[in-house]
């Protein structure tokens, strides 16, 4: 058995125990026009509902799943909830241009795409038919394409 601290996510779930209620990500919410916060226990139920989502779609343990994110909350909580459904993270720059990103899934068998509905926008040409989880910054909202 795996002591919580000899992977990352066991790592995180005990922050999540020790400073449940403390803030453990901050960001700049647009809609509210000011600083917000998530503690380590809503920062937790975000990466438990999207790894559970992951798993529902059939994402499991060899599979690949790409992130398509800027430097946003949404990144940690996908990073995370890749690990939760025992696949692995595939970060691919948001810069790059939407057929260098075609190959790139292509070339790693992804299995599905975390990204956002304006970079979804730019690339659901080169997505091949994979499922596209859009995830929005300020609701925290996840539609699947």
């Amino acid at each position: 058995m795996l002591n919580s601290n000899d992977h990352l996510f066991g790592a995180f779930a005990q922050a999540v125990a020790d400073h449940g209620s403390h803030p453990a990500i901050g960001f700049y919410s647009s809609s509210a026009q000011s600083y917000q916060h998530l503690t380590y226990d809503q920062l937790h139920q975000k990466i438990i509902r999207l790894g559970n989502l992951l798993k529902a779609e059939g994402v499991g343990p060899g599979d690949k799943v790409v992130l398509i994110l800027s430097n946003q909350p949404e990144y940690a909580v996908s990073f995370f909830a890749i690990m939760v459904a025992g696949a692995t993270a595939v970060p691919l720059d948001n810069q790059y241009p939407p057929s260098q990103i075609r190959n790139l899934l292509e070339h790693c068998l992804a299995k599905l795409v975390i990204t956002t509905e304006t970079i979804y926008e730019k690339i659901k040409a080169d997505t091949n038919g994979l499922p596209v989880f859009a995830v929005d910054s300020d609701a925290f909202d996840i539609r699947v394409r």
